[in-house]
């Protein structure tokens, strides 16, 4: 007896051993930024130390649960360059950096007494945290850099990764710069595809507005086979009509789901700007979310992940499928001359179709009793950028069509029985993405599938209130 005692516990640690060694634990910040006006470097530095100073306590946080990576935002320590002063160049070079190249020998940056006015003290503290607390890292930041030949300086939006050694391993910088941003900044000279083998896989970055472009995004997971992706992002709602499946989460969450791919998305909190949201999303599902447009505060979101998820290559060759059956639904028209085809879910169980163009989105489905108002709405730009497709299920406001499509709309009491939402996409990759009542992410249970250029989201017996389900195709 006492020897089937020691097998079994030999047993059950070595598969806790294989399970531990199969997992790791990674964590994103969300940071309510602290930024100001600056005239000179003394400035800059300031508002840097203010904001690396609350990155130190988080790392700290971090340790404390047992972290493996830390992702913090987009202009984490910077804060916004432009909200408080002028949109020029000389604005971003105060608060440039030097950061050493991953392939050099000053990547390894040595910890102790640093001169704090050095243009590489913030890079050296960051490595030193890494190290000191045996974490990686991925920090943004402003670099500065000379070209080869030494006659000019160039300006870039910066990832770096940090090994747990204090090590310097990737660095990225942003291709695709939004907005003002061009005016500030400099845009590489070619595409990078940056990433770096870890002992918990391979990690690839990107930043903010990149998500939205084919390349390096795709080519980083079919490609390069990243099985991880990290996205430092100050990622701002443009549109009400869109952010209903265009927020982060949504946005990251489906993309890790389509991909199949870990997801890491730390976001500036910064209400005035219309940015919030951070997450940690697996394949299978979301494992930790912070979204709660009302609230000010950062958060620290920690998470057992899975090392590997290879998944399957998929072509994105465009196809123009033939226009399916018409049915009866209405246009609408919102802001930014997004146009909606829509059509209300009359009853408690039916099958309905909507198309606008070569777009059609179908959905069968029964649900309980309900006050909600609650649509089918399709949308499909094909032709132009950004290029859009979109079969939107969702909880209106009031009884107003127009209602349906005004973030934020927080609140639904319908619970379905269940629905299956599908549509014939243009493109391979169409990422889905599903809500519950009050922006819960994590109460209701999913599943996705996807054939060539049909995808379907199916959901079965629900307890927790229904919100929104989209399936969605966004590219530039």
């Amino acid at each position: 007896m006492y020897d089937l005692v020691l097998q079994i516990g030999l047993v059950c640690s070595i598969v806790s051993f294989c399970l531990a060694t199969n997992t790791f634990t990674a964590a994103v910040y969300e940071h309510a930024i602290r930024s100001g006006k600056v005239e000179s470097r003394s400035d800059a530095l300031r508002i840097i130390n203010k904001n690396l100073m609350v990155f130190t306590q988080q790392v700290a946080a971090a340790k404390m649960q047992g972290v493996d990576i830390l992702a913090f935002p987009e202009y984490g320590l910077t804060g916004s360059i432009t909200k408080y002063n002028p949109v020029l160049r000389s604005s971003a070079y105060l608060y440039a950096e030097k950061a050493p190249e991953p392939s050099s020998s000053e990547a390894c940056m040595a910890c102790g007494p640093y001169p704090s006015n050095s243009d590489d003290w913030t890079v050296n503290h960051l490595c030193c945290l890494a190290q000191t607390n045996q974490m990686y890292l991925v920090a943004n930041l402003i670099e500065k850099q000379l070209t080869v030949n030494g006659s000019n300086l160039k300006l870039y939006n910066t990832n770096i990764i940090i090994n747990s050694s204090g090590c310097i391993v990737s660095k990225y910088h942003k291709y695709h710069l939004y907005g003002d941003e061009s005016k500030l900044l400099d845009q590489p000279d070619h595409v990078e595809y940056s990433y770096t083998d870890t002992p918990f896989g391979r990690m690839g970055t990107l930043i903010c507005y990149d998500l939205t472009f084919e390349e390096p995004a795709l080519s980083l997971i079919n490609t390069y086979q990243v099985d991880t992706l990290i996205l430092s992002t100050y990622w701002t709602l443009v549109y009400r009509s869109t952010a209903l499946y265009e927020n982060i989460v949504e946005y990251a969450s489906g993309w890790s789901r389509r991909m199949n791919v870990n997801f890491l998305a730390a976001n500036i909190r910064d209400l005035k700007q219309h940015s919030f949201g951070s997450v940690i999303s697996s394949p299978e599902d979301i494992v930790d979310v912070y979204y709660q447009p009302h609230l000010t505060s950062g958060q620290l979101l920690v998470a057992n992940l899975n090392k590997s998820s290879r998944h399957q290559v998929v072509s994105n060759d465009l196809s123009s499928p033939e226009p399916a059956r018409a049915v009866e639904w209405s246009e609408l028209e919102h802001e930014g001359g997004v146009t909606y085809q829509v059509a209300q879910l009359k009853n408690l169980a039916d099958d309905i179709k909507v198309c606008h163009g070569t777009l059609c989105c179908s959905v069968s489905y029964r649900m309980n009793l309900t006050e909600d108002y609650i649509v089918l709405a399709a949308h499909q730009s094909y032709s132009s950028s950004p290029y859009l497709e979109v079969c939107l299920l969702q909880t209106c406001k009031n009884e107003s069509k127009s209602s349906c499509l005004d973030f934020p709309i927080s609140n639904g009491t319908t619970t379905f029985n269940y629905f299956v939402l599908s549509g014939n996409f243009s493109s391979a990759y169409a990422f889905p993405t599903v809500s519950g009542s009050g922006y819960s992410f994590i109460d209701i249970t999913w599943q996705f599938s996807y054939d060539n250029h049909t995808n379907e989201i199916i959901v079965g017996e629900m307890s927790y209130p229904f919100l929104n389900a989209a399936i969605y195709t966004y590219f530039q």
